[in-house]
């Protein structure tokens, strides 16, 4: 049983008011980003031009990242895939997404800056790592979503093996840009001073084993103590702590990205309220055309025929030189008017009921965000304990194996 259907306008239609996380993503779609390789796209042509600067290959030079896939979800033919995708692959699927799912939260893709593309460093390790990480998050949240992950666009971006060709049909090519690391925080920065400040300490009691050769063994047992101390505290930082900066930001971003269905719900509200206040003006128009039939017995009505204030008046006196007879202008005019009111109150029910279900795919799409954060915060939490506690052990090792040099060097003594 499907949890949710679409109406002929393509908005999600909740089936049930509560969803927990089990109905929500029942069937499943696994991805994983990874490999980054990097090519070239003159590979030919730079064979046979000996003379080709360094700073022009690695302009025609690109990043691909494998992307593997299992699914067991009905609209995929198959059932494991694995594919190479090029950044702007990436920046594709999210406009298309973006585009043809306006009321769903597309997560947001790792910010583009040319900063990096300058400087050289878009090919580094560390900055192709924190990539592939960025692209992993990007690829999980669409695959936990259960109305992107049956998108057609995204069982191509998986399935596809002319990928390209296929973005051209949709004319949403767009060029691609170089990027900078997206990092930046104080957390990390107490780790890496820390890890400083273990590395300055280990290289002073060096110098003073060269001074106090009595105590030379000591030392330099506790000096490289603390070297090791240092390495897993700058270990913990690389690969723990700058990857949850990161997740931190991309959540940062995402949250962001929150806003766009809610702006979305808040047009359709001002269009629901500004066709009620169009239909109760023209009401109000009809019924004082109606009031002006019985002007004698109510002692007038305000305006004419052509309605109120200066432009009413204007077109009144401009009938009157034609001589147009103003009963029958009533009449005629009162009919347009029902005929209109009628096509207004068929708007206002239309934009009643679609501003309605789009409160309620909002709120659905609100309660797939919350499950996502939730499970992204968890998992988010564990790794950053997880790392915590492998470092505690790593440096209580390293205390433990330097009291037995230090005890040791004592008995022998």
């Amino acid at each position: 049983m499907s949890l949710t259907a679409e109406d002929q306008n393509g908005v999600l239609q909740p089936r049930h008011q509560h969803l927990g996380e089990e109905a929500v993503w029942k069937g499943e779609l696994l991805v994983s980003v990874g490999d980054p390789q990097t090519e070239n796209a003159t590979a030919s042509s730079s064979q046979n031009s000996q003379t080709q600067t360094s700073s022009a290959s690695q302009r025609s030079s690109y990043v691909t990242y494998l992307v593997r896939a299992e699914t067991n979800l009905p609209n995929f033919r198959q059932k494991q895939m694995q594919t190479r995708k090029r950044f702007r692959d990436f920046e594709f699927l999210h406009d298309a997404l973006q585009k043809e799912f306006p009321v769903c939260i597309v997560p947001p893709l790792p910010e583009k800056r040319r900063i990096g593309y300058l400087v050289g460093d878009r090919f580094s390790k560390a900055f192709l790592q924190k990539r592939v990480g960025e692209l992993q998050w990007f690829m999980e949240r669409i695959a936990r979503h259960p109305t992107l992950q049956r998108a057609k666009i995204v069982e191509q971006f998986l399935e596809s093996k002319e990928w390209v060709a296929y973005e051209q049909d949709h004319l949403c090519m767009r060029e691609v840009a170089a990027f900078d690391e997206l990092y930046a925080t104080s957390l990390g920065a107490s780790n890496e001073d820390l890890a400083t400040d273990f590395e300055d300490w280990a290289i002073s009691l060096n110098e003073l084993a060269n001074l106090e050769t009595g105590m030379a063994p000591d030392l330099l047992h506790t000096a490289q103590a603390l070297h090791d101390v240092g390495q897993q505290q700058a270990q913990f930082t690389s690969q723990c702590t700058d990857t949850i900066l990161s997740q931190l930001q991309s959540q940062s971003t995402h949250t962001y990205s929150h806003s766009n269905p809610l702006k979305l719900r808040e047009s359709k509200q001002l269009d629901f309220e500004g066709l009620t206040d169009y239909l109760a003006h023209e009401v109000d128009e009809r019924d004082r055309l109606l009031a002006m039939g019985n002007a004698s017995s109510q002692g007038g009505v305000q305006g004419n025929i052509r309605g109120t204030g200066v432009r009413g008046y204007l077109r009144s006196t401009v009938d009157k030189v034609l001589r147009v007879d103003e009963e029958q202008a009533r009449i005629e005019r009162i009919q347009r008017m029902d005929h209109r009111i009628a096509e207004l109150n068929d708007a206002v029910s239309a934009a009643h009921d679609q501003a309605l279900r789009l409160n309620e795919h909002v709120a659905l799409e609100h309660h797939l965000y919350t499950l996502g954060r939730r499970r992204e915060t968890h998992d988010l939490l564990e790794a950053y304990t997880e790392g915590h506690i492998a470092m505690y052990k790593a440096q209580m090792a390293t205390w433990d194996h330097l009291l037995d040099q230090l005890q040791h060097q004592s008995t022998s003594e």
